[in-house]
């Protein structure tokens, strides 16, 4: 019953037995026992401490492996993948009788929950989307865990982001944005169940790939395409001594663009942020002299549908 079967306690050696001292690790095979043979609405609140006393035990000292009894009963009410409205209350009882705080219960959910449903998402990912029958079986499933949203949002964000991060960077790999990556992109995000916005750093980042796309396509080869009526050059285009001016003259793509540096960090529902700086500074010996330093922020957020 509980997820605990019945065990005889440990026997005290001599030197135990000549003392009086009682074997510790028998007051957390009593708790076991009587888990494994009371209901846990007919346990009295009074027991656990009563054999935390008798052994000796302070709460302080007894809080991992109480802690412990609890993660193992959850697992068990949680291994027909739901939770029913009984077994929430006989949990909310257990952590009464056992003293437990929010912290060990959501340390616990981790630890029991939290693997159930990821489990569940990876296998519903696995060929690189998810179809409605998997969404719906999959907010089915959280909903019969008691899994918050917060929770959910975090364990999608770490199994799919990975999914879009690699069909993101692979699009944009050679600094170019062609219409038919974009629309990759965006069935990709849908196949995931994700929505994807930029912040306007980003935006623009994609633009300039859109306009590189265009001009090495021969679909925008004047340098003056990226200029309003009054010769303003628009700031989403490249600068035109740097790199639009350099394609349109025929320079090649791969002496046009270098590579930048990339960090990534979590905040929150902060996914990605990532700074790339050209490699090519103003006033260093045998640089183009126009060359600018170009920093640009990009910066992601995830939706869930």
């Amino acid at each position: 019953m509980n997820g605990f079967d019945t065990v005889e306690l440990k026997t005290p050696n001599l030197l135990q037995r000549t003392v009086g001292v009682r074997v510790k690790a028998n007051a957390y095979l009593e708790l076991q026992n009587h888990l494994a043979e009371t209901a846990i609405r007919q346990i009295d609140p009074a027991f656990v401490e009563d054999v935390l006393t008798k052994y000796r035990i302070s709460g302080r000292e007894a809080l991992p492996r109480l802690a412990a009894i609890y993660a193992t009963v959850l697992g068990h009410f949680a291994q027909d993948l739901e939770l029913t409205d009984a077994e929430v209350e006989d949990l909310r009882r257990l952590r009464d009788l056992l003293g437990l705080k929010d912290l060990d219960i959501a340390s616990a959910d981790r630890s029991v929950l939290d693997p159930i449903y990821r489990t569940e998402l990876k296998s519903a990912v696995g060929d690189d989307r998810i179809t409605p029958d998997e969404k719906t079986r999959l907010d089915l499933l959280a909903a019969k865990l008691r899994l918050p949203p917060s929770v959910i949002e975090t364990i999608r964000t770490e199994e799919i982001h990975p999914l879009f991060q690699r069909a993101f960077d692979s699009a944009i790999e050679d600094r170019r944005l062609s219409p038919d990556e974009e629309a990759q992109l965006a069935q990709i995000a849908q196949d995931l169940g994700t929505k994807i916005t930029y912040d306007e750093p980003t935006t623009k980042l994609l633009d300039r790939y859109r306009l590189l796309w265009r001009i090495e396509n021969g679909q925008s080869s004047r340098v003056s395409d990226c200029h309003d009526r009054n010769r303003i050059r628009r700031p989403d285009c490249p600068d035109s001594h740097h790199e639009g001016g350099l394609l349109a003259h025929g320079e090649t793509r791969s002496s046009a663009l270098h590579e930048g540096s990339a960090q990534a960090a979590r905040h929150g529902n902060l996914i990605r942020y990532e700074q790339a700086t050209d490699s090519r500074r103003r006033g260093q010996d045998n640089q183009h002299p126009f060359a600018p330093r170009d920093e640009l922020h990009t910066l992601r957020r995830w939706y869930p549908n």
